[in-house]
């Protein structure tokens, strides 16, 4: 019987960490910054934590950025994950005139942008349950502009940037 006690004060403890470890695992997830399409706001070779509970109760947000599940695939078959910034949300239409984003007929304030767009002139109306997604250095960004990656749907969502590790 003494036997059996001891071994449930040291299964109690074990069983607690592995909850714990399981439950930051399914929450957290590690990405590293690849490429310069998110320049000057993420740099090449940073790491940042991802919160992938964001969007369990609320909607992604404009301005938000985001790691999302693409129709690009790599060299070895695997679906690329992609990070951007959500641009549009459902049912906004997006229009560029002469390198200008407009959501819903208003120009938006882009502080964030590393290089203006060029004089392309395109409209865009979301889909819902799609996001319009954009990378900050815009003439280096493979993103809802271009149809090999489109509209982003929620579920390919996995999660919104959280932290700068380093």
């Amino acid at each position: 019987m003494k036997h059996c006690k001891e071994i449930s004060q040291w299964t109690k403890p074990i069983f607690s960490v592995a909850v714990l470890l399981l439950l930051i695992y399914s929450s957290i997830g590690f990405v590293t910054i690849r490429g310069e399409s998110m320049n000057p706001t993420l740099k090449d070779r940073e790491y940042f934590l991802i919160n992938k509970l964001a969007y369990v109760k609320n909607e992604p947000d404009r301005f938000d950025i985001v790691v999302f599940e693409s129709n690009l695939t790599s060299a070895s078959g695997e679906k690329k994950k992609l990070i951007k910034r959500i641009i549009g949300l459902p049912n906004d239409e997006i229009e560029i005139l002469d390198g200008e984003i407009y959501i819903n007929d208003n120009s938006i304030d882009e502080k964030y942008v590393f290089d203006d767009l060029d004089d392309e002139n395109i409209d865009f109306l979301v889909p819902y349950g799609k996001f319009f997604v954009m990378g900050d250095n815009r003439k280096a960004s493979l993103d809802s502009r271009n149809p090999r990656v489109g509209y982003v749907d929620k579920k390919n969502i996995y999660g919104k940037l959280w932290i700068k590790v380093f």
